[in-house]
């Protein structure tokens, strides 16, 4: 139940930040953008056969993942904030990344290989449970701004 609780005030917190649903709203567009290039990768391996479609999944995104960082170091975030290096941060980004491969690879492998749906179909399915996951890692963990010391008494 703690941990239940602890999560329900983090996210709260997190939602109740201000600029929250601009930087939101700004990554919603970065994500599109990486979506385009993960998607066309995706489409491209199975249309030419070249993968299987979770193979293909992985591979769609991390060129997204690419594409992601870039932007959204430059139009969403603010690196600055966190006192973190900008290898640290890219070590960070890459890891949530693997969160999102993760995520992407095992839902389109249960929906095709275990359900029998169609590889598009598993992809739109992966999409959405992902985006949240990861955003939340990115925005509440990576690009977190450091907290400041109370001041000594």
């Amino acid at each position: 139940m703690q941990y239940i609780e602890t999560a329900k005030t983090w996210l709260i917190n997190f939602t109740a930040t201000p600029g929250r649903i601009a930087q939101f709203l700004k990554y919603i567009a970065v994500s599109a953008s990486a979506l385009v290039v993960d998607v066309l990768t995706y489409g491209i391996l199975i249309w030419a056969a070249l993968t299987g479609a979770a193979l293909a999944g992985a591979i769609g995104f991390s060129a997204g993942i690419i594409t992601n960082y870039i932007l959204a170091v430059n139009f969403v975030f603010d690196p600055g904030q966190t006192n973190k290096s900008n290898r640290q941060l890219f070590v960070e980004y890459a890891t949530t990344g693997g969160v999102g491969i993760a995520l992407t690879t095992s839902i389109i492998w249960v929906t095709v290989d275990g359900l029998g749906l169609h590889p598009a179909l598993a992809k739109c399915l992966a999409v959405g449970p992902t985006f949240i996951v990861v955003y939340l890692i990115r925005a509440g963990v990576v690009f977190a701004p450091t907290r400041k010391a109370a001041p000594a008494h």
